[in-house]
């Protein structure tokens, strides 16, 4: 008889040999509930406080994505000086914060942080010019406590409140008392800047990335502490000092009863069974180490339990790689050890292809803040002047004119990174900019100056200075030739 054959998805069938495919599609807003959400906050924040690799991980993820440097392009040098000047000022502390605690800088790997940890992150952009910072469990609904049982008719269990398409009209924003969540007020939407990450068109609150290592951390955390306890126990244990005995020599009398006492002295030294003078055998390692005088044919050795096992170890690994995974983190980033050096160039440029989507949430999040801050700006005297003798009517184009550029990460081999980037712009596939921006050298026109003042001060002091390789003709005796 033949076997029947199935015509179906094998990933919706239930055999009973695992576990049972879901029954049914739910948002994801109704999947994780704002009590779970707050649950799922506080055991990330958890993980966070005591559990370094987590800790490191975040922060390595936040040295990748939230570095940025800002680039003017206006076509006017001191219109592009003066908005310099000014991001320079608003992203000071006192300037940038309505708490005046973080800088710009700081304030960006803050607000990705919650991002990762929370799911998302609100930020208000406030009459007075600053910033407001909500961590996304104060935007808040069915959890928080509303005086006088003064709840807005339309929020919603999430802390929003909705128009017909699904788009925020506004948030509750509540204050920490105690463990609690108390009502403070509504903010418009129009007034907010929010992101979060998503998975689903349906979503309205972000979920932490790290919602998928969750479990896997706080296992290898507990088993780190089981098996540092093991080795604890296990170092208590001395030295056995064994005796080889003659065929004839047993230790045991006529009697079939054991001669001398077997045991172990006060501080755990073991002797073994068969050794004549075994419970004479006691040796104190407190004072540092000894001498041991054994007698012909006695042995020493020390009692050890081999833990961890290489089995141990290598399932952790295994566990720290997929725990990085949710974060897109290359293991070689943790144990650079485990690969060469090609290797890990190759995991960095696939970790900064990963980083792109990453970067574009938080330069969204720049364009936002530089469209409400131009705007303002535009207004002041000075600018608008400049503005008028660089013929720029409009503040939108003005805007346009600001770039957000992730600020790179130094080179691993110079001599031939840099030897390849010359090649590339020597080819025409390249630019200058571009280069500057990959390894954050900054704005290549600010080289341009600074090389050019450098060649002024170098004539005025009349100095020698040679620029070339060893045995290659320099610059100054190309110089020299040129003018014979």
């Amino acid at each position: 008889m033949s076997k029947k054959t199935s015509l179906e998805y094998n990933a919706i069938q239930s055999k009973g040999q695992r576990k049972a495919p879901a029954t049914r599609t739910m948002s994801e807003d109704a999947m994780l509930k704002p009590r779970d959400r707050r649950k799922l906050t506080g055991t990330v924040h958890d993980q966070m406080r005591n559990l370094s690799l987590v800790a490191w991980m975040v922060r390595k993820h936040l040295d990748y994505v939230t570095d940025f440097n800002v680039l003017i392009r206006t076509g006017n040098d001191a219109l592009d000086a003066k908005l310099n000047q000014l991001f320079e000022w608003h992203g000071r502390k006192e300037n940038f914060d309505i708490c005046k605690r973080h800088s710009r800088r700081r304030a960006l790997r803050l607000w990705e942080s919650h991002r990762a940890t929370d799911g998302d992150a609100l930020a208000v952009m406030l009459k007075t010019g600053n910033l407001q910072f909500i961590e996304g469990d104060r935007i808040a609904g069915a959890t928080a406590t509303f005086p006088k049982k003064n709840r807005p008719k339309t929020l919603n269990d999430n802390g929003l409140v909705l128009d017909q398409y699904g788009a925020v009209k506004k948030y509750a924003i509540t204050n920490r008392v105690d463990r609690d969540l108390v009502y403070s007020h509504m903010v418009d939407a129009k007034y907010c800047i929010f992101d979060g990450y998503f998975q689903r068109f349906d979503q309205t609150r972000g979920i932490s990335p790290l919602t998928t290592a969750i479990t896997t951390f706080q296992d290898l955390y507990e088993n780190w502490d089981f098996t540092l306890l093991k080795i604890k126990l296990h170092a208590l244990f001395g030295i056995a000092i064994s005796q080889k005995l003659d065929e004839e020599d047993t230790g045991i009398n006529d009697d079939g009863e054991q001669e001398g006492d077997i045991g172990s002295d006060e501080f755990g030294t073991a002797a073994s069974a068969g050794t004549a003078n075994a419970g004479e055998a006691e040796i104190n390692f407190m004072d540092g180490p000894q001498l041991l005088r054994l007698e012909p044919g006695e042995g020493a050795d020390t009692i050890e339990s081999k833990t961890p096992n290489s089995g141990f170890l290598d399932f952790s690994e295994v566990m720290i790689r997929a725990g990085l995974l949710a974060l897109d983190i290359p293991y070689t980033f943790y144990d650079s050890m485990k690969s060469s050096f090609s290797a890990r160039i190759i995991d960095r440029n696939d970790y900064e292809e990963s980083c792109r989507q990453k970067r574009e949430s938080i330069r969204s999040f720049l364009n936002q803040y530089t469209a409400w801050k131009v705007a303002a700006w535009a207004r002041l005297p000075d600018v608008a002047k400049l503005m008028k003798a660089a013929g720029i009517t409009d503040a939108r184009e003005l805007v346009r004119a600001v770039e957000w550029i992730p600020a790179g990460q130094p080179w691993y081999d110079p001599k031939s990174q840099i030897e390849a980037e010359l090649k590339a712009v020597a080819g025409g596939i390249q630019s200058r900019q571009r280069i500057c921006q990959k390894y954050n050298l900054g704005d290549w026109r600010k080289i341009v100056r600074e090389l050019e003042e450098e060649e002024r001060e170098i004539e005025k002091r009349k100095v020698s200075v040679a620029i070339g390789d060893p045995g290659q003709e320099t610059k100054g005796q190309e110089e020299g030739d040129g003018n014979e």
